[in-house]
C-alpha cells in the first residue's frame, strides 16, 4: 500500500500558505510546509494505519514494527510526501496460535473472531532461536495458498495432492520439505477502499493543522 500527498494536487494547502506571504520567503514557507507533510506521514497516516490494523487483526504492536516507510520524502524543492506499507506476510507465530485439545492440531485467529484449525502443522524453535509454525509442505507462489505434503498425498515423484484434491507439481527431488507458514500481511488484506478513506481523511486533517502550525510558529519565533 502507498498514499502520497502533493502540495500542487491540494487546494486547501495553497490557500493556507497563500496566507503567509510576505510575511515569510517563498523558500521558508516551503521548507516548513514539507516538513509538516513528512511528519504527518509519519505520525498521523502510520498511527491510523496501525490501529485499523489491530483492530481487525489478532496482532500486537510489537508485530508492526518498522513496516512502515516514509518515501519520498518532501522538501522545498518537491512538496510531495508519501507513505509505503510492507506488503511482507507476517510469520504465523505471531498470531498467536494454540495446541487445540489433544495436540491434533492448531487453532489460529488471524482475524480477530475468525478460527481457522491447521492441521499437521506445528511450533517449533530453531537453532537460530526463531520460533515458527512449521508444516510438509511449501509456497508454489504467484499468490497461491500453502500446499500440505505427506507420504499418503504424494502422487509419483514430485507430484503432490493439494487440500482440493489437485494433482499438481512438486520438486523433481520428490522430497518432502518442512516450511514456515506464513499469515497475509495486514496492510496488503486490510487496504480496501473503506480503511484506505479513512487513513486518507485523518491524515488531510491533521496536515492542514500541522502546516499553518508550523507556519505560525515560524512567525512567532522570528517576532522574538
Amino acid at each position: 500500500m502507498k498514499i502520497v500527498i502533493k502540495e500542487e494536487k491540494n487546494s486547501e494547502i495553497k490557500r493556507i500558505t497563500e496566507q503567509f506571504k510576505g510575511k515569510l520567503s517563498e523558500r521558508k514557507i516551503r521548507q516548513k510546509t514539507g516538513a509538516a507533510m513528512n511528519e504527518t506521514m509519519r505520525r498521523a497516516a502510520t498511527a491510523k494505519s496501525k490501529q485499523l490494523t489491530l483492530e481487525k487483526y489478532n496482532l500486537k504492536k510489537k508485530n508492526l514494527k518498522d513496516i512502515t516507510q516514509i518515501s519520498p520524502k518532501a522538501y522545498y524543492g518537491k512538496l510531495e510526501s508519501g507513505l509505503k506499507i510492507s506488503s511482507l506476510p507476517i510469520s504465523m507465530i505471531d498470531y498467536t496460535p494454540t495446541w487445540n485439545r489433544g495436540g491434533s492440531a492448531l487453532s489460529i485467529q488471524i482475524i480477530k473472531g475468525k478460527t481457522t484449525v491447521v492441521r499437521s502443522a506445528f511450533i517449533a524453535t530453531m537453532k537460530s532461536g526463531h520460533k515458527g509454525v512449521f508444516a510438509r509442505g511449501y509456497y508454489p507462489g504467484k499468490g497461491r495458498g500453502f500446499v500440505f505434503e505427506n507420504d499418503q498425498s504424494r502422487i509419483g515423484k514430485g507430484r503432490v495432492r493439494n487440500d482440493f484434491g489437485e494433482i499438481i507439481g512438486g520438486e523433481k527431488t520428490g522430497h518432502i520439505r518442512i516450511t514456515e507458514l506464513r499469515g497475509p500481511s495486514p496492510f496488503s488484506v486490510a487496504t480496501n477502499k473503506d480503511i484506505g478513506n479513512k487513513v486518507r481523511r485523518a491524515m488531510g486533517e491533521d496536515l492542514l493543522k500541522r502546516v499553518e502550525g508550523l507556519l505560525r510558529k515560524t512567525i512567532n519565533e522570528m517576532a522574538k
